[in-house]
């Protein structure tokens, strides 16, 4: 039995986001050929019913059900613990700002929250002299608990500004292949240094920094650090 839990922390199926063309049966097995244990299915609507992880997950598959939220140009994804509620998701998608969706999921259940995609529609802050210290010094980090630092859908820029973000303010890193499709599963790998079988666990070793980053390079998963690849490959 392989050490660790590789798992693609940013998916998008057809059960909950009307933008994807990624059914659940298809994520299943994409992350079994990617051999890959499991992934956060951060939908934009609603998280999974459980009854549809239980139906389509593969034997050892952990099938997170957690939700990607909007407000503009700021997206947060919510790791819960247990999974949330439809009616807490829509609370949480109705808040006025992003400040208070993230200061709600942290009365109302025990998540990681995490930055996703800082830069990408941040565009203007790019034009400052310090892109990476504008957003570093934004209220909003206070109430963050980690930063999307690759994601399958931003380019080499945009996640190397992520990666000094999240350098800079100290905070925990995760990879996600932000997929919409089978055939991009598994592009971005946050990998866990110990087996884990619960959200709970996940939530943890991200946070006491037992992880690390991986990116999908001709067939294979290197550990990614900034935009230097280091050539050792992990799978």
């Amino acid at each position: 039995m392989s050490v660790g839990t590789a798992l693609d922390l940013h998916v998008h199926t057809t059960v909950g986001s009307l933008d994807s063309s990624l059914r659940p049966e298809t994520l299943a097995a994409s992350l079994h050929t990617e051999g890959l244990d499991g992934a956060l299915i951060a939908e934009h609507l609603a998280p999974w019913p459980e009854r549809v992880a239980e139906e389509h997950r593969r034997e050892g598959q952990l099938l997170i059900a957690g939700i990607e939220l909007a407000f503009g140009a700021d997206h947060l994804l919510v790791l819960g613990a247990s999974r949330i509620s439809s009616a807490l998701a829509r609370r949480l998608r109705e808040a006025p700002t992003v400040m208070d969706a993230a200061m709600l999921v942290r009365t109302e259940t025990e998540a990681l929250i995490v930055l996703a995609h800082p830069f990408r529609y941040h565009r203007e802050r790019w034009d400052s002299a310090d892109p990476v210290r504008c957003v570093a010094e934004r209220r909003l980090l206070d109430h963050i608990d980690a930063v999307e630092v690759l994601n399958g859908g931003c380019t080499d820029e945009e996640n190397q500004l992520a990666f000094e973000l999240a350098s800079l303010r100290g905070l925990p890193m995760t990879g996600g292949s932000d997929a919409h499709e089978g055939r991009a599963v598994g592009y971005a790998v946050t990998q866990l240094r110990c087996n884990v079988a619960t959200a709970t666990d996940v939530i943890e070793m991200i946070l006491s920094g037992q992880s690390e980053i991986q990116v999908r390079q001709q067939g294979r998963r290197l550990r990614w650090d900034g935009i230097d690849v280091r050539s050792k490959a992990c799978k």
